[in-house]
Formats: C-alpha cells, structure tokens, sequence
C-alpha cells in the first residue's frame, strides 16, 4: 500500500530470536487513490475507503525519530530476552545441584 516502516533485529547472542517493528506511516503523499488500492488487493473500495486514514501521520523529524528508536527498542528487548536466558540457566543450574 506504499506505508512507511522500520524494523530492526532482535538478536540473543547469535541466535536471531525476533524482530521490532515499526509501520503504518504514512508517506508524504498520502492517501493513494482507493480504486487503486481496492484493486491491488480485491476489495471493494468502500472499506478501503473507510480506513485510509488508520495510518500514522508523522513530521519528518519525528520519522527521523522513529528509525533512530527502532535499533534501540531491538537491543531493550534482546537485553531483556538475554538476561532470562542467564536467569533461566542459573534456575536449572540450582536445580541440578539440587538433584544430587
């Protein structure tokens, strides 16, 4: 539909565990023709026409803004996923011993 986007990996060591994204904004020009849209996709271009503005309408500041965050909301969400990973070693390591 032409809506801008980021994404950025979500990395736990070298494993590739998940991905942010970032989406529906809309581009400068904005809305397309629903015709258009309604073709490209087979639907009709009444509901199409009813959510061309569900989109984002962002300055060029703040879509500046949005891919500077969007590698840094991936690694928030990797050092959360890393620092489970270690609590849950550590759990299962207590465990084991525990076993013994």
């Amino acid at each position: 539909m032409g809506l801008l986007g980021a994404r950025s990996l979500v990395r736990v060591g070298i494993e590739l565990k998940g991905m942010a994204i970032i989406g529906g904004i809309a581009p400068d020009d904005w809305p397309p023709a629903p015709d258009q849209i309604a073709a490209q996709f087979g639907l009709p271009a009444a509901v199409i026409k009813l959510h061309l503005n569900d989109v984002f309408y962002l300055s060029q500041a703040q879509k500046a803004l949005i891919l500077s965050l969007a590698q840094r909301i991936a690694d928030i969400l990797a050092h959360i996923a890393t620092e489970r990973a270690i609590l849950i070693g550590k759990l299962e390591s207590i465990i084991q011993r525990n076993k013994l």
